[in-house]
């Protein structure tokens, strides 16, 4: 999932730069200096987010981010720490999916017939 965002944003970045070489050209022959000036930001810009982008991608990969499909993260979500959530505080232990219910819980009452 990581690396599928990575490059998304490469190629977004790669997208932007397109974009910057048709403004540059336009402006280099319409003499418009303003479209020449914009064309330049957005080719810096979108280097630079690609160098950026291609670091991070790099730090990921060598912290293990890459190596299955879903964050490493999303496991201490689901665990203990999900507590410390907003809407979790008032949510009794035995309430978490897949904890069994403290022994001194109520039990449901039977149906009756």
């Amino acid at each position: 999932m990581a690396m599928f965002l990575g490059m998304i944003s490469f190629l977004l970045a790669l997208a932007l730069f397109a974009g910057a070489l048709v403004l540059w050209h336009n402006g280099r022959q319409a003499g418009a200096g303003l479209v020449r000036v914009a064309g330049a930001v957005l080719g810096v810009g979108s280097v630079l987010t690609a160098l950026c982008t291609v670091y991070f991608m790099f730090v990921y990969r060598v912290q293990g981010d890459f190596d299955s499909a879903y964050p490493s993260m999303m496991g201490e979500m689901m665990g203990p720490g999900m507590m410390r959530e907003r809407g979790m505080r008032r949510m009794h232990p035995g309430m978490m999916p897949g904890t069994p219910p403290p022994a001194d819980a109520p039990k449901a009452a039977e149906p009756k017939d």
